[in-house]
């Protein structure tokens, strides 16, 4: 997965855009969900910034880049048999794990914020190999 979010951020940067930290997991969640969608031609980073420039952001831009990432222009059909290959049965489903992912991220800043669970590195440590990343869960552990 660290391979698939280095992936994401290159593409989201030759893009011309910045992803937020909610972008950041939809895009590792697709990839592991689904790698062609989220690093296919067109993926999930090339659909955030053209979701961007439609006018959409935040969560609306999010699920719109996941549901069009099950799009095969190729074929001209959606390309998601597991979902029901249509677009209500993509979009319930990413719809229901993009609000998971928000949930989770919303839960973690209050956490945070309240000083539960230290604020550094908390955005590298998605991204560090494993060992590093074990090595900081234990340093940065909550014992009490």
């Amino acid at each position: 997965m660290q391979g698939q979010a280095q992936k994401l951020q290159q593409r989201a940067t030759a893009a011309g855009i910045d992803m937020t930290l909610l972008e950041q997991l939809n895009g590792i969640d697709l990839a592991n969900q689904a790698p062609l969608a989220a690093l296919g031609a067109p993926g999930y980073a090339e659909l955030l910034s053209q979701a961007r420039q439609k006018g959409l952001s935040g969560t609306q831009a999010v699920l719109w880049a996941r549901v069009q990432s099950y799009w095969d222009p190729n074929r001209n059909r959606w390309a998601a048999p597991g979902l029901g290959n249509t677009e209500s049965g993509i979009t319930h489903d990413q719809n229901r794990r993009l609000s998971a992912i928000a949930r989770a991220l919303d839960l973690y800043q209050q956490q945070v914020a309240a000083g539960k669970i230290p604020q550094a590195k908390e955005r590298k440590v998605a991204f560090l190999p494993t060992a590093e990343r074990v090595a900081d869960d234990i340093i940065f552990q909550d014992l009490i």
